[in-house]
């Protein structure tokens, strides 16, 4: 199974953050990721890996959705 690690973080404009993983080169062929439910982001690494990704040259960006893994439902109040 993959690893965990630490997500990189995108704050959106009412507060709430978004968590993504950004696997492969900077300027590798981008794929988006979207998981199912119940998941997160880090399906990728079930699958796939950053040392794949370097190798195929494609850059795969998985996000958690609101209310999966790091992210809060979007209904939530945002963080004060």
């Amino acid at each position: 199974m993959g690893r965990e690690r630490d997500a990189l973080t995108f704050e959106l404009p009412d507060g709430r953050l978004i968590r993504y993983d950004d696997d492969g080169p900077a300027g590798g062929y981008p794929i988006l990721y979207f998981h199912g439910t119940p998941s997160s982001r880090l399906d990728f690494n079930m699958f796939g890996s950053e040392s794949l990704a370097q190798r195929l040259g494609v850059r795969v960006v998985a996000v958690d959705r609101p209310g999966c893994g790091a992210v809060p439902p979007s209904n939530a109040p945002a963080r004060q």
